[in-house]
């Protein structure tokens, strides 16, 4: 199983992967780690054209896919905003069918959750400032994205959401199941 866990900065994706996780016994990839670790060790080089942060990007994403063909591309969660081409890719490679979970919250909650965030000090790749400026530019983009599962963060509270995340994922699973006992895998 693949759980595709989707939403913006401050939606509730990192607590909400870790139940998860833990719940399913399953690893959780996300990109974030490759770039603070990327961050960490400065190995983006500045060059004028903005390249050496796009280079790197890519870089990162290199070693997510690394990172799931070492689990046979199947059981892991995966956290991002879910609006990166990038991402695609990886979900097609997957062997089983991704469950997605997409967390919405309205703008209040999301920046009163991201003002209890440090401050990023690197400008992000393709130019945003921080988690507030990733949000605002990327927010519409989000409500085209597709999920099997959508739950309002901003409504419910961690638990609620773990418990409706884990009802909903349990019932895809079970037509999952049915689907491939009709046609075959």
């Amino acid at each position: 199983m693949v759980i595709n866990l989707i939403g913006l900065c401050g939606s509730g994706k990192s607590a909400l992967s870790r139940k998860l996780a833990k719940y399913y016994k399953l690893p959780i990839l996300t990109i974030g780690q490759f770039r603070k670790d990327a961050r960490k060790y400065n190995r983006c080089k500045k060059r004028p054209d903005g390249w050496g942060k796009f280079q790197q990007e890519s870089q990162d994403w290199l070693k997510l896919y690394y990172r799931a063909a070492n689990l046979r591309w199947d059981n892991f969660i995966i956290s991002t905003s879910g609006l990166n081409k990038r991402l695609q890719f990886l979900l097609d490679s997957t062997l089983s069918y991704p469950v997605n979970i997409k967390l919405i919250c309205n703008k209040e909650i999301l920046s009163k959750r991201l003002s209890q965030r440090g401050k990023i000090r690197n400008t992000w790749a393709y130019c945003y400032q921080g988690y507030e400026e990733f949000n605002k530019g990327l927010s519409k983009n989000l409500k085209d994205v597709f999920a099997e599962i959508v739950i309002d963060t901003g409504k419910l509270n961690i638990e609620e959401s773990f418990k409706k995340a884990v009802k909903e994922i349990e019932r895809l699973k079970d037509s999952y199941e049915k689907c491939r006992e009709l046609f075959g895998n």
